[in-house]
C-alpha cells in the first residue's frame, strides 16, 4: 500500500502549530505537499467558529512518498485530535528527530521519535485519524496590505497580558504621519482601553513605505525600526495625519502569541480594507505561522 513519511529535525515547530490551532478548534487538519512551487512540508489552516480569526501555517520538512504522482503536489491530508497529537509531541524530547508515517486509505498515523545522536532510543505511538469534511484553503493570495510593522514579541505579549488583566478587550493600532514632506518618521500608537484604564504606547519609526504583501512573508515588507528622535511632547503637533487605524481582539492576539511562543519579532501587516495579519517565523527555514484577525466594530458603529 502506498505510504508517506514526514521527517522533522525536532517536534518544536509542529507543537507550536498544534497549540495555536487548539485555541480555535479541537481538531487539526494537516495537508502534506511535495514540490509545491519548490516547497515540501505541511500546510495547516483553520478558522474560528465565529469567522473572526484564521490561523494558517507552513512548516518545511522532508517528505518521502511511495508511488506519489509528481504532477500533484498534495501527497496526503489527515485530521487529528489536537489534544492527543499535542500530548504525544509534548512527551517527546525536543532534540529527538520526529517522523510521522501514514498509508493511503488508512485511518491511522504513526508518530515516531528517534535519538539520532546515540541511535539507542526509538518511540512509536499510533494515533487514530478523524473522518471529517476537509475544507478548501481560504484564498489569500490576492490580499494586499499597505503597511508592514515589526514589533518586539515579548513587548506585545506583556502589553496585551497586562491590559487584558485590567479588563481591556481591544487593542487599537494607529499610524500617524506628518504633512511635512521632509519628515521621514512615522508615529506608531498602540492603545488598550477598559472602563478603568487607558494604556498607550508610542514610538517613532522610519517612514512607512506602501508595500504589496502576499501571504507567508512573500513580497516587499518594510521594517519599522525605532527612530533616534527622543520622546517629545511635540509628537502630537508634528504627527497629525492619520495613515491607519484599526481595533482588534486582545484575546485572539494574546492566545496566538502565547501558543506559538513567538520569536523575537512579530510582523504586523496592515491595511484599512483587510483584516490584520500577524506573522511569526518558525525555527525551520521557509516556515511560519500567522493569525488573520478581523477588525472589531464598536457597539455604537
Amino acid at each position: 500500500m502506498p505510504g508517506w513519511t514526514l521527517s522533522f529535525p525536532s517536534r518544536i515547530d509542529l507543537e507550536k502549530i498544534v497549540r495555536a490551532i487548539s485555541d480555535i478548534n479541537p481538531h487539526i487538519t494537516i495537508h502534506v505537499v511535495q514540490n509545491d512551487d519548490g516547497f515540501s512540508g505541511i500546510l495547516v489552516e483553520d478558522m474560528h467558529v465565529s469567522h473572526s480569526s484564521l490561523i494558517r501555517a507552513r512548516l518545511a520538512c522532508e517528505v518521502s512518498a511511495v508511488k506519489h504522482d509528481q504532477k500533484k503536489p498534495q501527497v496526503a491530508v489527515f485530521t487529528c485530535d489536537c489534544k492527543h497529537l499535542g500530548q504525544v509531541l509534548k512527551s517527546t524530547k525536543a532534540q529527538y528527530r520526529l517522523d510521522i508515517h501514514g498509508q493511503d486509505g488508512s485511518d491511522e498515523i504513526v508518530v515516531e521519535s528517534l535519538d539520532t545522536m546515540q541511535s539507542n532510543y526509538r518511540s512509536r505511538t499510533t494515533l487514530k485519524t478523524l473522518q471529517i469534511n476537509i475544507q478548501e484553503f481560504t484564498a489569500l493570495k490576492k490580499m494586499e496590505f499597505t503597511y508592514a510593522l515589526r514589533i518586539d514579541a515579548p513587548f506585545v505579549k506583556s502589553f496585551l497580558k497586562n491590559n487584558s488583566e485590567m479588563g481591556a478587550e481591544d487593542m487599537r493600532i494607529k499610524l500617524m504621519g506628518s504633512d511635512d514632506a521632509s519628515q521621514k518618521m512615522t508615529l506608531v500608537q498602540l492603545q488598550c482601553t477598559s472602563s478603568m484604564s487607558s494604556d498607550v504606547k508610542e514610538f517613532l519609526s522610519e517612514d512607512v513605505h506602501v508595500a504589496s504583501l502576499e501571504e507567508e512573508g512573500e513580497g516587499d515588507s518594510m521594517d519599522l525600526q525605532p527612530g533616534d528622535e527622543p520622546p517629545s511632547s511635540e509628537w502630537e503637533a508634528k504627527f497629525t495625519k492619520e495613515l491607519f487605524s484599526g481595533s482588534y481582539s486582545i484575546d485572539s492576539i494574546l492566545k496566538f502569541v502565547k501558543s506559538v511562543d513567538a520569536r523575537p519579532v512579530l510582523l504586523f501587516k496592515l491595511s484599512q480594507s483587510t483584516p490584520l495579519l500577524i506573522e511569526s517565523p518558525l525555527c525551520s527555514p521557509n516556515s511560519s505561522v500567522f493569525l488573520l484577525v478581523s477588525e472589531r466594530v464598536s457597539d455604537d458603529g
